[in-house]
């Protein structure tokens, strides 16, 4: 049993070598208290044209094309939905928000309500393959 353990353990370290914790993360819901009356959430309906299941979507850093839509209770039965451009730097989690003119508005603009770093998230090897 030790002889078969040891080649398993060291092939699975191998593979935990070739992975990459290199990502950012796009959040449409917000946990901190607003001032803002007319801010809510976001959901990430698609990204790239990909559509999104995941609440946390993990995406690579770049420029992307978000499809969002506002959380925000509509008297129409589709909420409006909005393709919108957005640039993602590595290892950084954003929350989203959608930004109403005012509680009876439809219209909405996105706004980035928190940004932060990603820990664990290997920023250096991030910086790294972006040089080369």
């Amino acid at each position: 049993m030790k002889k078969l353990f040891a080649p398993t353990f060291a092939a699975s370290l191998s593979l935990l070598a070739g992975c990459s914790t290199i990502y950012s993360q796009i959040r449409g819901d917000f946990e901190t208290a607003t001032t803002e009356l007319n801010d809510y959430p976001v959901l990430v309906v698609a990204i790239d044209g990909e559509y999104q299941i995941n609440n946390e979507p993990r995406i690579e850093a770049g420029k992307h094309t978000l499809l969002l839509r506002s959380k925000k209770p509509s008297v129409f039965r589709n909420a409006t939905q909005k393709t919108l451009p957005f640039t993602v730097e590595p290892c950084t989690r954003y929350y989203l928000a959608a930004r109403h003119a005012t509680s009876l508005s439809e219209d909405w603009t996105l706004v980035v309500r928190k940004q932060e770093p990603i820990g664990g998230c290997d920023l250096d090897a991030a910086k790294k393959a972006a040089i080369s």
